[in-house]
């Protein structure tokens, strides 16, 4: 649930920014999503759990649902780098986003009655779609975060990084691979290598 100082980021983010557009993966009761319409931006909402959005809409009220559009969507397993294996939602909303924030998927149990609770990967995909200054506010997902740093830091500049929140701004760095796949740059291997050891 936002508490008091996300909400006086994220308002103070989307005014100052003037952020019209926003991604949002978890809707949770829908918080988050209610402060963001609330500072004028058209929100869609994502969450794995019909449950977690029938709370939203029944919490949020009508006049800050004019710009709130939920899905609700499945989330799988999926292995996007060697000896690491991420969630994700299956299906994620197509659009122009100026601002995507990352707080979900959240643990879910699996066919064999597992709890799977692994780092968030839908921002692999999000890399290939977004564009120069797209912003990604991550709240919290210290493992994931861990990951983008790695993996993935080309892409981004670090704008802010305190223990409860991420915030990072697309870079133009291209990177894909003959197949269209995100390129990968790790800067553990690389350190490694630097030092003398590989």
């Amino acid at each position: 649930i936002v508490g008091f100082d996300d909400y006086l980021t994220l308002t103070k983010l989307i005014n100052d920014r003037g952020i019209k557009n926003v991604l949002e993966l978890g809707t949770g009761i829908g918080a988050s999503a209610a402060v963001m319409a609330l500072s004028g931006a058209r929100v869609i909402t994502v969450e794995q759990y019909e449950k977690c959005v029938q709370i939203a809409k029944d919490l949020i009220p009508e006049n800050l649902q004019k710009n709130i559009e939920f899905y609700r969507e499945d989330v799988e397993v999926i292995n996007s780098l060697p000896y690491q294996c991420f969630e994700r939602f299956k299906k994620l909303p197509k659009g122009d986003f100026d601002l995507i924030v990352i707080d979900g998927p959240g643990p879910f149990e699996d066919a064999n009655g597992f709890v799977v609770d692994l780092p968030g990967g839908d921002f692999i995909e999000l890399l290939g779609t977004t564009k120069k200054g797209t912003l990604f506010y991550i709240d919290g997902r210290k493992p994931m975060v861990k990951l983008i740093f790695r993996f993935f830091s080309r892409y981004f500049e670090v704008l802010e990084n305190t223990q409860s929140v991420t915030l990072l701004s697309r870079t133009d760095y291209i990177g894909k691979f003959e197949d269209g796949t995100i390129g990968v740059y790790d800067l553990l291997r690389n350190k490694f290598k630097e030092q003398g050891y590989l």
